[in-house]
């Protein structure tokens, strides 16, 4: 389906690449060149045929209930690593009123969805409506926005702040996939959370990076699933 949607759509790599369940542009082109032999935007300038594979999926029985599907999607978090290259974040990180109205790091407001929405420029990783926390005094504080080049010399809107540069990293990623927004949201941001929040990474050689990075949530649903990135360094031996 990501196939299709690079060769019949205009959409941007990376917004066909979270839509389709890819955790980044970088793994729907690893995939991509694994499968065809060329980057999909190489596909997109070129189109030529190719062998696209569709998997047949198949519910045994325990997912049905009397002739209904009551299949549930939530299953166990999972963890692993992902490295993000330095770059800096634009985004709102305290309740402020602005000349246009009151913004905060919550999604309810117009004003600051309006314009991360109209952002072209962000960041490949941290993209447009990624959010997070800063930990300040023992205490995680949210913030709403998106990750931008570490060059940026783009628009600071009114109640915004440009912050970094935040060095490179790699972060200890614990995701959910997929679900159902409507009865599993509750759940699944719970599980991820008390994952992320009470996991030690010193057994496996790591330590947080909290001081150098910000941890980000990314919160999609029906594409990517709901995700906690939190910074980690190797614990270099004495």
């Amino acid at each position: 389906m990501a196939t299709i949607a690079v060769r019949d759509t205009k959409m941007r790599i990376i917004d066909i690449a979270f839509d389709h369940g890819f955790s980044a542009q970088s793994v729907l082109t690893r995939a991509f060149k694994e499968a065809y032999g060329c980057t999909p935007a190489a596909y997109r300038k070129n189109p030529l045929p190719i062998p696209i594979t569709m998997n047949k999926i198949i519910f045994p029985p325990l997912h049905y209930n009397k002739g209904d599907n009551a299949m549930s999607r939530l299953v166990s978090p999972f963890r692993m690593h992902t490295y993000i290259p330095a770059h800096k974040y634009l985004g709102v990180y305290e309740r402020s009123m602005t000349k246009k109205g009151e913004v905060w790091a919550s999604h309810e407001c117009a004003l600051l969805t309006e314009f991360i929405s109209g952002m072209d420029n962000t960041h490949g990783l941290v993209t447009a409506h990624t959010a997070g926390w800063t930990w300040e005094k023992g205490k995680r504080n949210y913030f709403y926005g998106a990750g931008v080049e570490s060059d940026y010399g783009g628009e600071i809107p009114d109640g915004f702040e440009l912050r970094g540069e935040f060095e490179g990293s790699y972060y200890m990623s614990f995701g959910h996939p997929p679900f159902d927004f409507s009865t599993e949201n509750d759940e699944v941001m719970k599980r991820v959370e008390a994952f992320a929040w009470n996991h030690d990474p010193t057994p496996d050689g790591w330590e947080w990076n909290d001081d150098k990075c910000q941890t980000y949530q990314c919160h999609y649903p029906e594409g990517i699933g709901y995700w906690i990135l939190r910074p980690v360094r190797s614990i270099k031996n004495e």
